[in-house]
């Protein structure tokens, strides 16, 4: 299968940012993974939110900033970023210029599990790797 960026039509979320997924459960119905370009702005301050998915962001090109729960990363091209399942981030663009990236999603982007706001999810939403569950308190008492 072969998709290019140039023959989709981008939508806007409520941040102004410009997205065409070219692989994933809308455009393609995949469900293990995601592809997406992204275009912030220059200028524009993204929401908030917390996915129920591993986010992986490749910059391509402008300049920017991520702001995750502890941590803060000034990116710009060909910089990578990891954002796991259950991590509150926002992304915002510097004034100059345009931020482009891709953005891969494990698994696939739904819209109900990506939540926007300043409200937080439970953790149990997350699904966690095999032999982690002996962390998780016990129904059975």
């Amino acid at each position: 299968m072969k998709r290019s960026l140039h023959e989709q039509e981008p939508i806007t979320n409520s941040d102004g940012h410009h997205i065409v997924e070219l692989i994933g459960l809308a455009s393609t119905n995949t469900s293990r993974y995601s592809v997406a370009h992204i275009t912030a702005p220059a200028g524009t301050h993204g929401q908030p939110r917390t996915n129920r998915f591993d986010e992986l962001l490749i910059v391509k090109a402008g300049r920017g900033v991520i702001e995750m729960a502890f941590n803060q990363y000034d990116i710009a091209p060909d910089d990578v970023v990891l954002i796991p399942a259950g991590t509150r981030y926002a992304i915002h663009a510097a004034p100059e210029s345009d931020l482009v990236v891709w953005a891969v999603c494990i698994p696939a982007y739904r819209p109900e599990w990506s939540q926007v706001g300043e409200a937080k999810m439970n953790w149990r939403d997350y699904q966690v790797p095999r032999g982690v569950n002996r962390l998780r308190p016990s129904d059975e008492e």
